[in-house]
């Protein structure tokens, strides 16, 4: 035990890795007597976790908290041996987040500040301690009496250490602003940020150069310096930022768990001095750090993410393409539920990567699904070209894929607020048809002001015969799908509807289906009696929902639903065989439920289908008379079709009668 004290001792005096190495020895060695084990217990936690601070072997650090584990665990642990147990399960939560280790590390810190006498030169530093444990029990609980506690300890902690050595005092004022800048971002108040940057400062007086958690101290520093600069845009904070924070990398061996956090801090910095100088030479050095946050095995899930994302927005900013899609492709690699596809369409259409964006573009419209290949999407545009509408904060923009390519067409009067507002009023007025009269007119109008206009200005589709409109698919995603753009524009001036024929997809994929041959249409009613429908093909032809057996609905290849409550099997149909669905307002899922059961039942096949948003007129007298045109039921052209039924409509009655009416198809 002696002899494992004094190699200690000679290590805290030297603090060179070969003394810590027989430090380590000799406590191991003390740890194996069968009589005073537990004693050296302290000694053998704190040298494995400080070989972990330096080499950042998480070998040592697990075998840190095993050892303080087994002392406890006997019922054996001295006050010390808690207080190194404590510290070592808030160095592995700082590695693997486990909030288990927290709750233990705040447990172990209440008994050790308890059992030490209020004259223990060891008590500021326990304080400080419990108080480090508690404000990550506060960062992953919000819980305001854990962060009042840690403020209260870690200032009785920071007076208590005068007088004390250097390194008490660097431990105590380090605590004490990393609580600070906690409290800074619950509340915002810029006294709690000069007061964790006093005692940072405070900290690298006292800190001895080149000891363990020096490098941290100067990450942490440097993250409240740059807190402080976007804040008041204090130039002299941001510059000491930038020297503290490549100071803290420097000072972190290659394979520390820590390193790719502390280069994440400084790619921050060198993006808030490309903010500031417009340096491009500044901005390459972003670019580099983040690309060796993500390049790092060491770094976690969760920071390569995030990192990932700063690396798409510097990127962006630098107009680099390939490291753009690069960092988008590991975002969606590392989270493929992400929310940000329209972010990544904005960031590659701001770099001039259109084809790019419209790969991505399919994750807003399918989250989820795997990327797909330009190539193979474009081939969707086969009948003309398909405008996919990209709602983003950043920008907002219409992506026209047609001939093989992809043109971008800018919306800058288009805004996501503008966008957000416009879908949740159309819930409403889909749920009150009174809202939608009421509203529709200046929706229309607005959309085509901010889509419409722009997008046949630069954009215009030649092609198809003399006289014949041409057609042209539309595809928005998420919760701006219902957007009626097919409609947009005004009875007596321009309008969408008077320059092309509309579809609706769900997305490029949907489009993607071969042709197939049509077969003798097989008609499902939900309802008994006439329809138009029904009376067009042989009385064997029918099927009513209601009385059809499994193997009836499976042959049904025309649907006609009009009825709210569903009386049928759908896996009993054939979703692939389907040529054509009529879905009313009260058969297709309300707007306000998010469900798009007419996108659905065209991507499950080459199917055709007609919805109605919300309750209008009959149209489908006039429908199938033009579908039928040659004696028999075809839905080939069934969007031309719906378009020739509205046609009176557009002309003399309300959009709210016109404008819900949907083609999804081919």
């Amino acid at each position: 035990m002696a002899r494992a004290q004094a190699a200690t001792r000679r290590f805290d005096a030297s603090g060179t890795t070969g003394d810590l190495a027989v430090a380590l020895d000799a406590a191991r060695a003390a740890c194996a007597s069968v009589d005073n084990w537990h004693l050296a217990g302290d000694l053998l936690i704190r040298l494995l976790r400080l070989r972990y601070e330096r080499t950042g072997s998480v070998e040592d650090l697990d075998d840190a908290v095993q050892a303080g584990h087994t002392v406890f665990k006997v019922g054996r642990a001295v006050v010390g041996a808690a207080a190194e147990y404590a510290r070592a399960l808030m160095a592995r939560h700082e590695l693997t987040g486990d909030p288990a280790d927290v709750e233990a590390a705040v447990d172990m810190g209440r008994r050790v500040v308890g059992s030490t006498g209020e004259h223990d030169a060891a008590l500021p530093v326990r304080r400080s301690d419990l108080a480090a444990a508690l404000r990550l029990r506060f960062l992953l609980t919000g819980a305001a009496e854990d962060l009042a506690e840690a403020l209260d300890l870690s200032a009785r902690a920071v007076v208590g250490a005068v007088g004390h050595s250097p390194a008490t005092r660097a431990a105590a004022s380090a605590t004490s602003a990393l609580v600070h800048r906690a409290r800074f971002a619950h509340t915002g108040d810029p006294t709690d940020l000069d007061h964790a940057i006093g005692q940072g400062e405070d900290a690298e007086r006292h800190g001895r150069a080149g000891a363990p958690g020096g490098a941290e101290r100067k990450a942490e520093l440097a993250a409240a310096l740059l807190d402080r600069h976007r804040l008041t845009g204090s130039a002299a904070d941001l510059d000491r930022a930038a020297d503290l924070a490549r100071l803290a990398v420097a000072a972190t061996p290659p394979e520390h768990p820590a390193l790719p956090r502390h280069l994440a801090g400084l790619g921050d910095v060198h993006h808030a001095r490309f903010d500031r100088d417009h340096d491009p030479l500044i901005l390459a050095e972003a670019l580099d750090v983040r690309r060796r946050v993500v390049g790092l095995p060491c770094t976690p899930d969760r920071l390569r993410l995030a990192t990932a994302l700063d690396l798409a927005r510097t990127a962006t900013a630098a107009g680099h393409g390939d490291v753009t899609r690069e960092a988008w492709d590991l975002v969606f690699r590392l989270d493929p539920g992400s929310d940000l596809a329209s972010t990544a369409v904005a960031h590659l259409v701001a770099v001039g990567r259109p084809r790019d964006a419209v790969e991505f573009f399919q994750l807003s419209a399918t989250p989820g699904e795997p990327l797909r290949p330009f190539g193979e999407l474009a081939r969707a545009a086969v009948g003309g070209p398909v405008v996919l509408i990209n709602v983003d904060a950043w920008r907002c923009d219409a992506l026209v894929v047609v001939g093989g390519d992809a043109l971008v067409v800018p919306l800058p009067d288009l805004t996501e607020r503008d966008a957000a507002e416009a879908a949740a009023r159309l819930v409403d007025a889909a749920a009150e048809p009174e809202l939608s009269r009421a509203w529709l007119p200046a929706t229309l109008r607005w959309l085509w002001d901010v889509v419409g206009a722009p997008l046949f200005a630069a954009f215009r589709h030649v092609g198809g015969e003399p006289g014949v409109l041409p057609r042209v698919w539309w595809c928005l995603a998420g919760r701006y799908r219902f957007l009626p753009v097919h409609a947009a524009g005004t009875k007596d001036g321009p309008s969408v509807p008077k320059l092309v024929v509309s579809s609706h997809t769900r997305d490029l994929v949907a489009l993607l289906h071969p042709p197939r041959p049509r077969a003798e249409p097989v008609v499902l009613l939900d309802r008994e009696g006439s329809t138009p429908l029904a009376d067009l093909v042989p009385a064997d032809a029918r099927v009513l929902a209601a009385t059809a057996t499994a193997e009836q609905l499976g042959r049904a290849n025309w649907l006609h639903l009009t009825e709210p409550d569903v009386t049928f099997a759908f896996a009993d149909l054939d979703l692939g065989a389907l040529d054509f669905v009529f879905l009313s307002e009260h058969a297709a899922p309300p707007i306000a439920e998010g469900d798009d059961l007419a996108a659905v039942l065209h991507a499950a096949g080459r199917t055709q289908v007609v919805a109605s948003r919300w309750a209008a007129p009959d149209v489908t007298p006039a429908l199938y008379r033009a579908l039928s045109a040659s004696g028999v039921p075809d839905p080939t052209d069934t969007a031309t079709a719906l378009h020739a039924a509205l046609a009176d409509l557009r002309r003399t009655g309300h959009p709210a009668d016109w404008a819900g009416y949907a083609h999804y198809g081919y």
